[in-house]
Parts: C-alpha cells; sequence; structure tokens
C-alpha cells in the first residue's frame, strides 16, 4: 500500500503539469498584453478588415479599433440618434473627414489618435446604459447610416477637412474671418442666419453664482485676485456671441470664459443681482460651423444631406475615399 500512494501522486503531478502548460500557452497572448512595457498593441476586432484604425490608451498600452466602428460611438455621442436621418448622413460625413483629417500613415495603415476624440465617444457599454431599452434598435440606425456614408468625407481645396459642428446657434452662426486663428482653417465655414433655432426648448439657458464663486473663477482666469466686477466688457461679433471678455485691460476669450463658468454657449449677458451673478446664454455650443437643430428643421423640409451640408459650407465637395 505504501508504493500505490506515491504512484497515484506522480501520476497526478504529471497531469497537472499537462493542464498548466496548456493553459499557459493558451493565455500567452493576453498575459502579453497585460505584463509588457507598452509598445504592446492589441488589435481589437482582428477579423475586421480595414485600413484606417483608431488608437486610444489603455492600461496595458494601446488598442486600435477600426475607424467605422469607432464612428459608431462618436455618432453616439454628438447627435440626438432621433434626428432626422439625412441630418445623421450629414453628421457621419463630418466626423468621418474630422477623423481622416487627424491621420497619420503607420506601415500603410492610416492612424488616428484617439485622445484627440474622446470627448466625442460613447462606448458600447455606455450607450447600453443611456439608450436602455433602445440601444439594439439605436445601435442599428447608426450602422445603417455609416453604411450608406461609407467613405464619404468632405474635401476643401484638395484636403480633408475638419469641419465644425455644434447643437443650437444663437440665430445665426458666426463669421470666421472675425477670427484669426480659425480663418485659414476654417475658410469654407459660411455665416448664415438659424431662424428655426430660436424654437428649440434648449435655445435659452441660465446659470447663477454667488459672487463670490464667480470672482473666484474669474481671478483664476485672470491669474490675479484684485480686479473690479463693475468694469466688465463684453465685445461681441457678428452673430452676438462674446468674443472677448475685458476686464481692467485683460481680455478673455469667449469660448475661454464659457468653458471655465460650464455655460452652454459663449452668446451670453450678465448680471449682478444682490450678491449674486445671473448668466442668460442663448443656443449651444461654440457657433461655429454646422448648426445641427437648423439642419434637422431643413431635412424636415425635405432637404438632403448635401443640400445640409453645403448650407453652412462653401466650396467644398463631398467625396469617397
Amino acid at each position: 500500500m505504501k508504493r500505490v500512494r506515491p504512484r497515484k501522486e506522480r501520476r497526478r503531478a504529471a497531469g497537472r503539469l499537462i493542464l498548466f502548460t496548456l493553459l499557459f500557452f493558451l493565455l500567452l497572448p493576453y498575459l502579453g498584453s497585460l505584463m509588457g512595457d507598452g509598445g504592446q498593441e492589441e488589435i481589437r476586432s482582428a477579423n475586421y478588415i480595414s485600413d484606417t484604425w483608431v488608437e486610444v490608451d489603455r492600461l496595458w498600452g494601446k488598442e486600435r479599433i477600426p475607424l467605422e466602428e469607432y464612428l459608431a460611438g462618436m455618432m453616439a455621442a454628438t447627435i440626438p440618434v432621433d434626428y432626422e436621418r439625412e441630418t445623421l448622413k450629414a453628421q457621419a460625413i463630418m466626423l468621418r473627414s474630422w477623423c481622416y483629417s487627424l491621420a497619420k500613415k503607420e506601415k500603410g495603415y492610416d492612424i488616428i489618435p484617439g485622445n484627440e476624440l474622446e470627448e466625442a465617444y460613447l462606448s458600447p457599454t455606455a450607450c447600453q446604459k443611456i439608450w436602455k431599452e433602445s440601444n439594439e434598435e439605436n445601435c442599428a440606425l447608426i450602422k445603417e447610416i455609416l453604411e450608406e456614408t461609407k467613405g464619404m468625407v468632405l474635401v476643401w481645396q484638395g484636403q480633408i477637412a475638419a469641419p465644425p459642428f455644434f447643437r443650437i446657434s444663437s440665430g445665426m452662426t458666426r463669421t470666421v474671418g472675425e477670427y484669426q486663428a480659425h480663418a485659414k482653417r476654417w475658410a469654407y465655414v459660411c455665416s448664415c442666419p438659424c431662424p428655426q433655432d430660436v424654437e428649440a426648448k434648449e435655445y435659452l439657458g441660465r446659470a447663477e453664482l454667488s459672487r463670490r464663486e464667480f470672482e473666484k473663477k474669474v481671478s483664476r482666469l485672470l491669474g490675479e485676485e484684485k480686479w473690479t466686477l463693475d468694469k466688465i466688457i463684453l465685445h461681441r461679433d457678428l452673430a452676438d456671441y462674446v468674443k472677448t471678455v475685458e476686464i481692467g485691460g485683460k481680455k478673455i476669450q469667449g469660448e475661454e470664459f464659457r468653458y471655465a463658468l460650464g455655460l452652454n454657449s459663449s452668446c451670453f449677458t450678465l448680471e449682478k443681482q444682490d450678491d449674486t451673478i445671473v448668466i442668460k446664454t442663448r443656443g449651444m455650443g461654440h457657433g461655429f460651423g454646422f448648426s445641427q437643430y437648423q439642419a434637422n428643421e431643413l431635412a424636415k423640409q425635405g432637404q438632403t444631406y448635401r443640400q445640409l451640408l453645403e448650407t453652412f459650407f462653401s466650396e467644398i465637395t463631398i467625396e469617397k475615399l
């Protein structure tokens, strides 16, 4: 009996060794991605045939996602999915153009830096949480829209454009010529009236901050503590957006002021009520380029995605890659 027990143990040990060896080789690719030095890359959807990838940073290194797959998450993040199909098509073309304008060639592939797109992206998990029981239907719709516009981009002067878009205007889109920083790269952007934007439910916004909180945030922007609330001057552009906020001779860009205070739009007014600063806004977004709400109202009247894009952008063509 004493000799039988060691044989059994040896057989069990040999079996465990074989099992561990098989598991090791099965898990080796996964372990490599986790334990790598950051130079490792994981290609998701390996069977997906694509020449264009969005590269995003993960804890285990870099992950590359096929562009058309990534665009679905961008669509979910940037436009209401219940908008008209033609509006959604226009949005898909603008997003694809934006992505390709950032692409760099690497070993025969177009690689797009995901860190420049992350704010305009929702993961499949996030979509499921937001859409819930409508998730499958909405995902199917977005997939159809991307398929119908596959490869389409906006081109201006032989280059793929990076067209600006936003949700709702002040009643007119902004004139790019007034802004030196945007004048060249957005020279194809038109300033046009958007009369139906003023009918949007989200058109008017209101924010209230205590005087102390307001002064604290503005002091951070100015980089100094001492300034006078009564001497704020708002310089406006032709569409009535605040171009710059002037305080004591120092100027803050309207968009910078908007982000610092968490405002819907840089088309705003300031009003002091006792120890409260009331800020009223009109529209949603920066006001340059494609107004999604106005475009959607035009789509309801029968305009195609081409007509919508031509309304907000001049001298552009829609080409297929």
